[in-house]
């Protein structure tokens, strides 16, 4: 039986061993000293089944455990779940049923595009441009024209702070996309 559960317990000493069923119903405990063991076999829907046995020294054995069907019938399943967030169906839903106006960026979206940061993403949004750094790369944004230090930038609507001690503005390079 594929994944049943083996467990071999030493009857003396009582500590336990398991492993799962290979494809072919097989298992193998390696390096188990001689003793006295008891080998129970599990599965769901299957009666459990236990052996006992002796191992003797330096001694390789061949137990077969034979799990029968309980031959009961399942009651009901109900699977309920809920679409991921990340999707862009769910970024214009999030933008329908807010009371202020703003543009959503799904994480496929992130996920698909060339952009490597948060700040290249945001040049894709409508309304918003990109004010770019000393070497070409997108860092501030400038949403409708309004100059950087009115925008602040909350993550999971917490606010982040700047980097910058002089400047209120944050740098929107330093996000990974």
């Amino acid at each position: 039986m594929t994944g049943a559960v083996i467990t071999l317990k030493n009857i003396k000493t009582g500590g336990k061993i398991s492993t799962s069923a290979g494809l072919d119903g097989s298992y193998l405990f390696k390096n188990v000293s001689a003793g006295q063991y008891e080998l129970e076999g599990k599965f769901i829907s299957y009666a459990d089944a236990e052996i006992e046995f002796t191992l003797t020294e330096d001694e390789v054995k061949t137990v077969n455990i034979q799990l029968q069907s309980k031959n009961t019938n399942l009651k009901e399943v109900t699977i309920a779940g809920r679409t991921g967030g990340g999707t862009d169906q769910a970024a214009r839903r999030i933008e329908q049923r807010s009371d202020q106006v703003l543009n959503a960026v799904s994480a496929r979206t992130i996920e698909v595009s060339p952009d490597i940061t948060v700040a290249n993403v945001m040049q894709r949004v409508s309304g918003v441009s990109v004010e770019r750094s000393n070497n070409g790369e997108a860092q501030y944004p400038i949403i409708r024209g309004m100059e950087k230090r009115y925008i602040s930038t909350l993550v999971n609507g917490i606010k982040i702070p700047s980097p910058d001690n002089k400047n209120r503005y944050v740098p929107l390079d330093i996000f990974p996309a």
